[in-house]
């Protein structure tokens, strides 16, 4: 693979479910520019990220990753983002988070953060607070949130471009 002048690192994964896209293969290489993104996919175990193929090379589009789990009907889903929503609230986009009941919950050590950024990240009512961890409640399904990811992606490539 090419790569530009500024450090970039190439990530193998194996694709366990393809929502969008024709992809035979059973794992892709795709590039890797920011560091933030190579660190969220090192502290995940499955992820949803969305990825452009440019000069025959998958990239990484930048921020484009949420963490998923599966829930008791076997579907992938993600908990609710603070995030997430508040780009809906700027686009006014009308997706709702569901109660949703993960095969393996998804916890989150709270440790490092204040009790302000714990309120706005993880609030009461989509998460369970038990010590200094937040247990996911509430959350979107995949396709729910490829919806609102590729209106997103959509919309910042036309602020990009003008």
């Amino acid at each position: 693979m090419r790569h530009s002048s500024k450090q970039m690192n190439v990530a193998t994964y194996k694709i366990l479910k393809l929502f969008q896209g024709n992809i035979e293969e059973k794992q892709i290489s795709f590039v890797i520019s920011e560091k933030n993104d190579k660190t969220y996919l090192l502290s995940h175990n499955h992820v949803l990220i969305f990825l452009i193929e440019k000069n025959g090379e998958y990239q990484l589009l930048r921020n484009q990753l949420t963490d998923v789990f599966l829930t008791k009907k076997d579907r992938w889903a993600s908990p609710y983002s603070y995030e997430d929503y508040k780009f809906f609230r700027k686009y006014h986009i009308e997706i709702e988070p569901h109660k949703i009941k993960f095969k393996e919950k998804p916890i989150y050590d709270l440790n490092n953060y204040t009790p302000e950024s714990i309120t706005k990240r993880y609030p009461s009512h989509y998460y369970k607070i038990n010590k200094n961890k937040a247990i996911a409640i509430y959350g979107n399904y995949v396709e729910d949130l490829i919806e609102v990811k590729m209106k997103e992606i959509l919309e910042t490539m036309q602020h990009t471009s003008n």
